[in-house]
């Protein structure tokens, strides 16, 4: 099946009954409802389905990360209110007091932020590497790295990194590799399938497409999301079902819209390419 055909199917069927809505609707509700005390019970055991709190899950958010799950290739997706609520939540599940995380020094400003203001606080040692550095990745993981974090294309440079490269130093170092995937979208670029543990999204970019949508995605193999859920229960950065609705409607058209902003971008290079005077006023590296 083509992730085209995955967006507008994958997720449909959640929270429906006999006769199912075409469209997954908007669960707008902190509770919900049980027949008895006892079916309250067997919940909490994990002996029967459903939903108890929106915190917790919500139909209108599972249907959504069903979708992104399955572009992403990824066993589980959470969605969350905002990506710097997705890259907080990942950070503080898989760091602890004096471990360290490597993260790319051309990083998202919020990124930054996180890793410099709120991490060092708690303990966790960080470092910042050149692009240059990464390029060998092995070299620059130490006995006490447990993540590295880093984005391709980056934001807003979009410098390019060798995610298989990082990707299996990572894998061999026994470290976590997390890659923030927003610039390129899954349909550019598979991140999971090229060896990457975490992949991590601005629903506001590509994903949704229309400006109205403020979250966050997080996909990967489910033993790695499952205690960053658990983490986001706590922490409450959950995405609101309204949001959640607008994003999988925007996801139905991302195949579609990714495919001609590719063709926008072949384009305008093509015709830089052919009048250099021009392409030295926007790019002057080329001068």
């Amino acid at each position: 099946m083509k992730d085209a055909t995955k967006l507008i199917h994958a997720g449909q069927s959640v929270g429906t009954g006999a006769t199912p809505s075409l469209t997954t609707p908007i669960y707008e509700t902190s509770t919900f409802v049980f027949d008895s005390v006892a079916d309250v019970i067997k919940y909490q055991e994990g002996k029967i389905d459903g939903y108890l709190y929106s915190r917790y899950e919500n139909p209108t958010i599972v249907a959504v990360e069903q979708k992104l799950a399955a572009v992403d290739g990824a066993e589980v997706s959470l969605a969350f209110s905002s990506g710097m609520a997705a890259i907080s939540t990942a950070m503080l599940t898989l760091l602890k007091s004096g471990d360290e995380v490597v993260c790319c020094a051309a990083i998202y400003g919020g990124t930054f932020h996180i890793i410099e203001d709120l991490l060092a606080k708690l303990g966790i040692a960080r470092r910042f590497v050149s692009l240059e550095e990464l390029a060998t990745p092995a070299a620059v993981i130490g006995p006490k790295t447990r993540l590295v974090w880093f984005e391709s294309p980056i934001n807003p440079t979009l410098r390019c990194v060798d995610v298989r490269t990082v990707a299996a130093a990572c894998r061999a170092a026994g470290v976590v590799s997390a890659i923030d995937n927003t610039f390129a979208s899954p349909i550019n670029q598979q991140v999971l399938a090229m060896g990457i543990d975490l992949s991590m999204q601005s629903c506001t970019k590509y994903l949704n497409g229309h400006s109205d949508v403020t979250g966050g995605v997080l996909s990967g193999a489910k033993a790695l999301l499952a205690p960053m859920g658990k983490m986001r229960r706590l922490l409450g950065g959950v995405m609101d079902p309204q949001p959640a609705f607008a994003l999988g409607r925007g996801l139905k058209t991302m195949a579609l819209r990714v495919a001609q902003h590719n063709a926008n971008s072949l384009a305008v290079a093509r015709f830089l390419e052919g009048h250099p005077r021009i392409a030295r006023v926007y790019h002057p590296r080329l001068a």
